[in-house]
């Protein structure tokens, strides 16, 4: 690894330094750990513990990459969009598209936060993104709901899910 960092698990890397900085460099290892990893995606915590009280990330998806709707138990989120474009879809409790945020680093909207217990989605629309994500921790995976209408675990299904909410995102541009 060409840096000091230590890997959590699968795309998953932690940054030791109390003093961080991102570089291009480091952008196109997590480019290349992404393309590299089935998943699609690669992920740098630059905070320290899933236990933080403050996480901050610099994430990764490739184009086609599926994170399913789901929404946090009591967390605030924010997304800094630094490469690529990138849609968010928040969701209503039944499954419909409440509002689309479009962030685009060469656009207008560079930054988007959510502070309620909605469902949401991201989507890459650009051949790669790369973005700053910020929450509040300690992480538990249980805080994370996926509703009942969405998919997770049907091939089939997940990609014609995708191929909906993309033509939607599509005619919302």
């Amino acid at each position: 690894m060409p840096f000091d960092w230590i890997e959590e698990s699968d795309c998953v890397f932690y940054s030791p330094e109390s003093i961080f900085t991102l570089s291009r460099d480091m952008i196109e290892f997590l480019l290349l750990s992404a393309r590299n990893n089935t998943r699609r995606q690669s992920r740098l915590c630059t905070h320290h513990s899933h236990k933080s009280l403050l996480h901050e990330m610099i994430i990764v998806h490739l184009k086609g990459n599926y994170i399913p709707p789901h929404k946090h138990v009591d967390k605030t989120e924010s997304f800094h969009i630094i490469k690529g474009m990138l849609a968010v879809l928040v969701f209503s409790d039944d499954g419909n598209i409440m509002k689309t945020v479009m962030l685009n680093s060469k656009g207008e909207c560079l930054y988007y936060r959510l502070s309620n217990n909605l469902y949401h989605m991201v989507v890459p629309l650009s051949e790669y993104v790369v973005f700053h994500e910020v929450t509040n921790g300690p992480f538990n995976k249980g805080d994370i709901i996926v509703p009942k209408w969405a998919p997770i675990d049907d091939n089939e299904k997940i990609l014609e899910f995708q191929n909906n909410i993309s033509n939607k995102v599509l005619k919302s541009m």
